[in-house]
């Protein structure tokens, strides 16, 4: 047990070197409450370290033992703090991307559908030259009363100190569909791997009663300047289905497992009619490309496993 309480939330873990010990573990543990620690693969942790205030907390492990743990503020924007000695000490936040419309955690107006959609970023290292990669979702326009909510990418090459300016990458970024809850990783060759929720499939308003949504994943060999697109899900699935604790649900953020060759996304949807989390095996395959027959795009990569 790490830390019990009911008021704990959101509590994400990474696991890598100590800085300057590279053939060394320690596992972090970072929540709402604050930071912990283990060296002996959990058996015992670290005090509580104090981070800032703010929401889903994410610890990332550079390849040399630095730690970035990347947060939501509640309101604003995606912002950033570091360790540079394990944890020892916190830096204070680096602002990673401000948002050009406010968010709650429980905002339901900017979409279609009456689920919450807090504006929880996600960030990855690159495990061989240390480049910070961040996404998160946020209003680009608005066209008559529709927002366009779109994914933001942005990336730093000085440990965080300092961000590139934000910018759209999901296709269909210029009409008032949206993309939301995306999450990034990096694999050990520098791809990365990106996977967000989707509406531009069906047309809709933002005060329909509910959403029609996709899964899409899209990927980078050149380091976030250009991405190609998959569709994951056969077709789109209804909001409206009823969530776990009644009302319509869908979950606060997604999440991707990433091998030496393999890239496993994992994402909500109801297209069997309940609430369900469903997955596929994505395997690279060079230059070739073969498709299950969802995908959208052309890649190096290829879905074999139906979801």
């Amino acid at each position: 047990m790490i830390y019990e309480d009911g008021g704990t939330d959101k509590a994400w873990a990474a696991a890598g070197p100590r800085p300057g010990i590279p053939d060394s573990t320690r596992l972090y543990v970072a929540y709402n409450y604050g930071l912990q620690y283990s060296d002996d693969l959990g058996d015992s942790w670290s005090a509580i370290k104090n981070l800032a205030s703010g929401v889903g907390f994410l610890p990332r492990i550079g390849p040399g033992g630095e730690l970035y743990i990347s947060y939501w503020d509640g309101w604003s924007g995606i912002k950033m703090q570091r360790s540079l000695d394990g944890g020892a000490t916190i830096s204070a936040p680096v602002t990673i991307g401000t948002f050009m419309d406010g968010w709650d955690t429980g905002d339901a107006v900017q979409i279609p559908g009456d689920f919450r959609i807090p504006s929880i970023g996600s960030i990855a290292v690159d495990p061989g030259d240390g480049t910070l990669y961040a996404v998160y979702h946020d209003t680009t326009s608005t066209v008559g009363n529709e927002h366009n909510v779109d994914i933001y990418f942005t990336r730093s090459t000085d440990q965080g100190d300092t961000w590139s300016t934000p910018r759209v990458i999901n296709g269909d970024s210029d009409t008032p569909r949206d993309q939301f809850f995306p999450w990034i990783e990096v694999d050990a060759s520098g791809r990365l791997h990106l996977l967000f929720l989707d509406t531009r499939n069906t047309t809709q308003l933002d005060t329909d009663s509910s959403a029609f949504i996709d899964a899409y994943y899209a990927t980078s060999d050149d380091g976030g300047d250009s991405w190609t697109e998959f569709r994951l899900t056969p077709s789109s699935f209804d909001s409206a289905v009823t969530g776990p604790g009644g009302g319509q649900f869908i979950g606060d953020y997604l999440g991707l497992g990433i091998g030496e060759n393999c890239i496993y996304p994992v994402y909500p949807s109801t297209q069997n009619g309940i609430n369900q989390i469903f997955s596929h095996e994505i395997v690279s395959a060079g230059a070739a490309l073969f498709t299950d027959g969802f995908e959208s795009g052309t890649a190096d990569a290829w879905s074999f496993a139906t979801p």
